[in-house]
This record gives structure tokens, C-alpha cells and sequence, in this order.
């Protein structure tokens, strides 16, 4: 939430209050599969720092 972050491939993302989500908006030049790496989070009000994503853990 507000206060929250999450880097996303050394870029921070930002808090949309409205759909209650992080959002990056990348552009590519190239047609193609793209890989993402989650470099860090902070969560503010109990201190979480890892995340669970479909079941891959990132810490």
C-alpha cells in the first residue's frame, strides 16, 4: 500500500490506490519474451521485505 515499495529490474514500481496494486509500465522495442526480477520490497506497517509470487518466493 502508500508507503510500501517494490523494485522491479532496478526500477521502483508505483502504488495505484485505486486498483490496489503495484504498476510498472514498460516499453520494448522488440517483439519477444521478456524475463522480470523482483530486486526488492518493503512493506511499512509490519516490516514484511519477501514476497510470494505464484509460488516463487523472493526474499
Amino acid at each position: 500500500g502508500p508507503g510500501d515499495t517494490v523494485t522491479l529490474n532496478g526500477v521502483l514500481m508505483v502504488w495505484d490506490g485505486g486498483d490496489l496494486r503495484f504498476e510498472l509500465a514498460r516499453q520494448q522495442s522488440l517483439v519477444g519474451q521478456w524475463t522480470y526480477f523482483v530486486n526488492s520490497s518493503s512493506e511499512t506497517n509490519y516490516g514484511i521485505s519477501a514476497l510470494n509470487l505464484n509460488s516463487q518466493e523472493i526474499s
